[in-house]
């Protein structure tokens, strides 16, 4: 990268302005101008005679600037990290550096020459904004940097509008792990794109070759500073971020969410953000949510798989023009979609109640009912965004206004993901009571995000709106949990591996497995049931929860139905949790001697859940439980008994003008072609 500033095709080169311009040896110096500049002229260029020469040294250092820059943010990083916990950072970085290197390579020899050429080929014809202008000196190097950094936004912004861009620029996005190496992560292919790009804009900027090279000087140390995982300060980091941009303004730029990922393009100065309404920030930087969904193994952090993640059939087809990729034969949900009109004008979906943590497996294992469940109606309104929420039957306690209610916020994180900007109206029909235990606030969610789905056509992946599910959850009942948003959205019975982007799996139920649910008229919050919780458990108690985890799992697969009976034992929660039901264990006693596989607390409770062998069975423990509440703690109840639904979230009625019976047929839960229901 050094050597074009010295020879390029056979000629000894000086840094060109004015007096100062590249020349064959032994050729003649440029005649004087016969003009007389003025004193301000002749000033500006005294300076820049002198400092131009400097440049080539400036250069010639921006290795070893980096090395130093990359050194002091890798010790920073290790003492005062944002993101902590973080691994492998030594084979995270070298990967990272081994790319960085190639693409200089790769630029120095292929692109060096090229740069040289075309700036001397403006300077020659007078050609450029900065010669047009008259620019001479100081003035013409600052505007010379200001310009190029203009360019560097709109390329940037480019490679996040354009597909076939974007399909190398995702390799950068992809990195969970960011860190000051994160900074020299940039595709081959993106490299060469935008060195052919670059040589293209250099002579219409009219930027010199000395231009060229100060600003390389200055970028590479600022992108390593700005990707950085360091802790700065809150008031340092804002008081230079009016300047340069910031690691708490470029981690935003990095978030899985699409409308912060679409924001903070500036590579150097912070104004441009600002300039064309792009800038944004993040209220808790360290709750951000980094890379891109699917792209966690370590396979993609690797330099061949870095180098083949465009290409490869298997790897993400990153394109944001379409809705989803492709990873490894799954679908993995992308954040960068262009808008698309609504396919009809109202989606109704039914979303169903849930039982959570079945004893055994608190926060991790749940199963959806048949019934009660919410409905929720998303309709086409005007505006960007959730406008409204209206209240059905069932729904008279629950906020109204779109930030606080459950079904809202999924709804509109829906929107966020696909990038749709279209205005919707929400109508709630709840089933599910309130404070029940039966997963009233995740079943809203899950509805609100499947309609708003539906009505859009943003066609997002199980997992993605799992995620806009658990953001409503997390609105409506202060915690994501998803325990009871994964079987009301999937259906069936789930193991629920907890992070920061839940994997759900699904555990075979046998079909002869029945339900049975009480629900004291009698409430108790999530949040003060939670509060009774200890935050150490005893190992011998961790050692029995665990084992009867693993074999409840065994049971069901297995379908043995002694086993499963016998691991149906809270030794966490049920202890601490019992006291807020009145006369639990009477109704859990009731429901094992009327033949139950074994009982205890829906969720938080109140509600009590009793698994059984077939529906009569169920019957009876369900009716011996209600019994059982009525005489011994004097409170009425209801009884639900059900199969477990394996259907989850479904549209039940999507009308319209624009309706596609084709795709509908799909979003409504029937089977496709390939035998397997959306939803």
């Amino acid at each position: 990268t050094q050597q074009p500033a010295r020879v390029a095709r056979g000629r000894a080169v000086t840094f060109p302005d004015d007096d100062m311009r590249p020349r064959t040896r032994g050729a003649e110096p440029p005649p004087a101008s016969t003009k007389n500049p003025c004193l301000t002229q002749r000033l500006s260029r005294k300076i820049w005679k002198t400092a131009a020469p400097m440049t080539e040294s400036i250069f010639s250092a921006k290795p070893a600037v980096a090395a130093v820059v990359l050194g002091l943010m890798w010790l920073l990083e290790g003492l005062i990290p944002m993101f902590e916990g973080r691994r492998d950072r030594l084979r995270h970085g070298t990967a990272n550096v081994a790319l960085g290197l190639a693409n200089a390579t790769v630029v120095a020899f292929v692109f060096a020459a090229a740069t040289l050429t075309v700036t001397e080929w403006a300077r020659e014809n007078s050609f450029g904004a900065l010669r047009w202008l008259g620019l001479e000196g100081v003035a013409a190097a600052t505007a010379g940097l200001v310009l190029i950094d203009l360019w560097q936004y709109v390329w940037h912004r480019m490679n996040h509008r354009v597909a076939f861009l974007w399909r190398f620029h995702a390799v950068h996005h992809a990195d969970r792990d960011l860190d000051a190496s994160s900074g020299l992560r940039f595709h081959t292919g993106e490299i060469v794109l935008s060195s052919v790009a670059r040589l293209a804009a250099l002579p219409v900027l009219g930027a010199s070759i000395v231009h060229v090279l100060l600003y390389e000087a200055i970028l590479l140390p600022v992108i390593l500073f700005h990707h950085a995982n360091v802790r700065l300060p809150e008031n340092v980091d804002r008081r230079l971020r009016w300047l340069v941009v910031t690691p708490r303004m470029h981690w935003v730029h990095h978030s899985r969410r699409r409308a912060e990922t679409d924001s903070n393009y500036s590579s150097v100065l912070s104004l441009w953000d600002r300039l064309f309404g792009s800038f944004r920030l993040s209220r808790d930087p360290g709750a951000l949510r980094l890379g891109l969904p699917g792209m966690h193994k370590r396979e993609w952090a690797t330099l061949p798989g870095m180098l083949a993640m465009p290409f490869r059939r298997r790897g993400p087809r990153v394109d944001p023009a379409s809705k989803t990729s492709e990873l490894n034969g799954k679908r993995a949900e992308l954040e960068f979609r262009k808008p698309r009109e609504p396919v009809v004008r109202r989606v109704q979906v039914f979303a169903p109640a849930s039982v959570s943590n079945l004893a055994c497996g608190f926060d991790v294992f749940g199963l959806a009912l048949e019934r009660p469940g919410d409905v929720v109606e998303a309709r086409v309104a005007d505006g960007e965004g959730v406008m409204s929420v209206s209240l059905g039957g069932g729904a008279a306690r629950i906020p109204t206004e779109p930030k606080r209610n459950s079904a809202a916020i999924a709804a509109q994180a829906v929107l966020d993901r696909a990038g749709i900007r279209t205005g919707v109206a929400l109508i709630v029909r709840k089933g599910v009571p309130l404070a029940s235990g039966l997963g009233g606030s995740a079943a809203s969610a899950v509805a609100g995000a499947v309609a708003t789905d539906a009505l859009v056509d943003a066609r997002l992946s199980r997992q993605a709106l799992l995620e806009c599910a658990l953001a409503g959850e997390e609105g409506g009942s202060g915690a994501a949990h998803a325990d009871n948003v994964a079987p009301s959205l999937t259906g069936g019975f789930v193991l629920v591996l907890p992070g920061s982007s839940p994997h759900v799996a699904s555990i075979p139920a046998p079909s002869s497995l029945a339900v049975a649910v009480a629900r004291p008229h009698v409430e108790v919050e999530t949040a003060r049931a939670r509060e009774l919780l200890a935050n150490a458990v005893p190992l011998c108690d961790g050692i029995r929860q665990w084992a009867n985890t693993a074999g409840l799992v065994a049971g069901l697969y297995g379908k043995d139905w002694d086993l499963v009976g016998r691991c149906l034992q809270d030794a966490v929660a049920e202890p601490v949790r019992a006291p807020l039901v009145p006369g639990f264990e009477a109704v859990k006693n009731s429901a094992l001697a009327a033949g139950a596989l074994g009982a205890g607390l829906s969720g938080s409770g109140p509600s009590m859940f009793a698994l059984c062998r077939g529906r009569a069975a169920a019957e009876n423990a369900g009716n011996a439980m209600v019994l059982a509440f009525r005489r011994e703690a004097r409170v009425d109840a209801d009884m639900v008994v059900s199969s477990v639904d394996a259907g989850g979230a479904r549209v039940l009625d999507a009308r319209g003008r624009k309706a596609d019976s084709s795709r509908l047929g799909e979003q409504a839960g029937r089977p496709s072609k390939n035998g397997r229901s959306r939803t």
